[in-house]
């Protein structure tokens, strides 16, 4: 397993980081750290690298979260996603707010219902950027109630 670290200053301008930042504001940390329920936490494996988190029961990190959006290797145009399957497995209490997160990201066209766990399928930057105010208040009840 990588090891996890702070998000770089790189990352933490890119468009999608900072749009995050603006619309969640005192609900995201960018943490190496546990974070509390109802918090979502940023972090990265590498420089180019960026994870947005949220606490799951059932994982077996050392901070116990799971993924929800990540972007690797810099790349500026796609934004990668969890699966269906993920999801309902380390996050098994959030029917219902799965459900509206799998909604959000297929009208802005990725449908993750038919993915295997370990695959992350993607979206191009400007189609998660054009939905992310729908998607934010999705993201944020992955995150649970405080």
């Amino acid at each position: 397993m990588s090891e996890r670290n702070n998000v770089s200053p790189e990352m933490r301008r890119h468009p999608l980081v900072v749009a995050l930042e603006e619309r969640l504001g005192d609900r995201l940390k960018f943490t190496t750290e546990k974070i509390a329920i109802g918090k979502l936490k940023a972090d990265a494996i590498g420089p180019e690298g960026f994870s947005l988190r949220v606490n799951s029961p059932r994982t077996k990190t050392a901070a116990g979260t799971t993924s929800v959006m990540d972007i690797s290797a810099g790349r500026e145009c796609v934004v990668g996603f969890p699966s269906t399957l993920k999801l309902r497995k380390y996050l098994p209490d959030l029917h219902s707010e799965i459900d509206d997160y799998e909604s959000v990201l297929r009208r802005a066209g990725l449908d993750i219902s038919g993915y295997r766990e370990k695959q992350h399928p993607s979206l191009k930057l400007e189609a998660v950027l054009e939905f992310l105010d729908e998607l934010v208040p999705s993201l944020a009840a992955l995150a649970g109630s405080p």
